[in-house]
């Protein structure tokens, strides 16, 4: 009974290890990748060759493009704006700069605005700490209203219009 705790109790600290340094791994590379507004009528596809091009995604006709390739990518349901997000991700340096951008709102390819840090997370309390890195939170995508949903860290949910990149 007790050497079988003990391998349960060596397993789950394996788990929780691999999981934290999994956190911490090295990004992908630039690729192409699309992504797709919530009502699938809208796909965006960014490309480190080409930039980032906003399609019809029944006729594939182009709606506008923008330079630039972007890992964090989101499309709103008009076709008409993009969120794009930190190219970290979720996890920023242990130096950061509270007015490091986290999210940047396009209108047809033109910057609406940029969103900091320190709009997202008011405090570094809310911060968790990995292996190498902050976890602030993570960006869940473009919801039926046409917002960003964010969710930080502490699990608090964070929303952003996506048509002026206004906080909700």
């Amino acid at each position: 009974m007790f050497r079988q705790s003990l391998a349960t109790v060596a397993l789950a600290s394996s788990l929780a290890v691999s999981s934290q340094l999994h956190a911490d791994t090295p990004l992908l590379p630039p690729h192409r990748h699309q992504v797709t507004s919530p009502d699938k009528r809208v796909v965006a596809i960014s490309d480190p060759a080409s930039g980032t091009k906003v399609l019809e995604s029944a006729s594939g006709n182009q709606l506008w493009s923008m330079s630039g390739w972007h890992r964090w990518l989101f499309v709103s349901n008009d076709g008409q704006h993009v969120a794009t997000g930190y190219e970290g991700l979720n996890l920023i340096p242990l130096d950061y700069s509270p007015d490091m951008v986290l999210i940047t709102f396009w209108e047809q390819g033109k910057k609406l605005r940029s969103v900091s840090l320190k709009d997202v997370v008011p405090n570094k309390a809310v911060l968790e700490r990995t292996v190498s890195h902050y976890h602030w939170g993570t960006i869940d995508g473009v919801n039926e209203r046409n917002q960003l949903v964010v969710t930080r860290a502490d699990g608090v949910k964070v929303r952003f219009e996506m048509s002026t990149g206004a906080k909700q």
